[in-house]
């Protein structure tokens, strides 16, 4: 089990099958707001990039995955389309690899590595 949601798994008993039921669930939902939070990044719809961050967030809270929600969390708090896209590029664009690891270790978990089962990866960053 990944070291991500081995708090999860104490809360639910070590019940291997519930907390994969959790984490996939968690994967799912995160792969697509993640899709959908970057698109809105790169078409500058803040309001939407500030709603989905929280979305993912409180799913990482969820899972007891804090650490993939760091770079999200300042955008929570912010109030303006200059502020959030210099939090989203700076703070997110630092930590994104932090929820990206954390959803390999997701699907790795859920789908045993079979890249077949996978409903795909998340695009490139817009910083780049």
């Amino acid at each position: 089990m990944p070291e991500e949601f081995t708090a999860l798994a104490r809360v639910l008993g070590h019940d291997r099958e519930g907390v994969r039921r959790v984490v996939a669930s968690f994967y799912r939902t995160t792969m697509t707001d993640l899709v959908a939070l970057e698109h809105a990044a790169a078409h500058g719809h803040w309001d939407d990039v500030r709603r989905l961050a929280y979305r993912i967030v409180l799913g990482c809270v969820q899972v007891e995955a804090h650490t993939a929600a760091q770079g999200l969390l300042p955008l929570h708090d912010v109030h303006g389309d200059l502020a959030a896209r210099a939090i989203f590029f700076g703070a997110y664009g630092q930590h994104r690899w932090r929820l990206l690891e954390t959803l390999e270790h997701a699907a790795d978990f859920v789908f045993g590595g079979d890249p077949a089962l996978v409903s795909g990866t998340p695009p490139g960053s817009p910083a780049t």
